[in-house]
């Protein structure tokens, strides 16, 4: 059970992520555009392949540690892996 609710708290999480992308990408005048491409991030990031494989420290970073790395200056921190990124974001930090 505990698995499900996180999974649901994912989803959740993950909603909101997709609005916030969409409206940095698509215009807020084509709502119909923005709304697809809000689909088409959630079918990426919400089916469980997705969410299982990214909770492994060799899966996707999370979208805070994405956001949070952005902000340190970290050029392309999606192209990391959870670990690695999070590597970076301690060297940013002045970690190492």
């Amino acid at each position: 059970m505990e698995k499900e609710k996180e999974y649901e708290n994912h989803i959740k999480e993950s909603w909101k992520f997709a609005q916030n992308a969409a409206k940095g990408i698509v215009p807020n005048e084509d709502e119909k555009l923005q709304g697809n491409v809000v689909v088409a991030i959630l079918d990426k990031i919400i089916s469980p392949y997705h969410y299982f494989i990214g909770n492994n420290e060799d899966g996707s970073p999370t979208a805070k540690q994405i956001g949070y790395a952005k902000k340190l200056g970290i050029k392309n921190p999606e192209s990391y892996t959870r670990k690695t990124l999070s590597e970076e974001i301690d060297k940013a930090k002045g970690g190492e």
